[in-house]
């Protein structure tokens, strides 16, 4: 039901060819994990979701390749990359726990120096 209202929104996708997404789950089966709505092409971002809640046996990243033409939605206004695909993908589980949580550590390091330089000055700053 949301897939069809998100392809009959028609959001402009600035994607071409073919695009690696990446989901990242805590808690879930992959098969379960693939028919989450919410993607990312970037796989940093897939492995702060599945590192967020716990870092263990439970923690998951899997990704897809997938035609730009098939995403309904692209947006990045939280710096998430994030995608809806048309319909869940074939999937594989992309690396392990070991890289998934350096990734995420790395990413929330990121993070953590951007909210301090805006605290500082008080001004936005780009994180692309």
């Amino acid at each position: 039901m949301v897939r069809r209202m998100f392809s009959a929104a028609r959001f402009c996708i600035p994607l071409a060819g073919q695009v690696t997404v990446y989901r990242g789950a805590f808690g879930v089966p992959p098969e379960v994990a693939a028919r989450g709505l919410a993607w990312t092409t970037a796989r940093d971002v897939a492995c702060w979701f599945a590192c967020r809640q716990g870092r263990d046996d439970r923690s998951l990243v899997i990704s897809a390749t997938v035609n730009a033409s098939d995403l309904l939605y692209w947006s990045n206004d939280r710096q998430e990359h994030e995608v809806i695909p048309r319909r869940p993908l074939p999937f594989t589980i992309d690396g392990r726990l070991s890289e998934w949580k350096k990734v995420a550590d790395d990413l929330n390091e990121q993070r953590n120096k951007l909210s301090h330089a805006n605290k500082i000055d008080g001004q936005p700053h780009a994180s692309c």
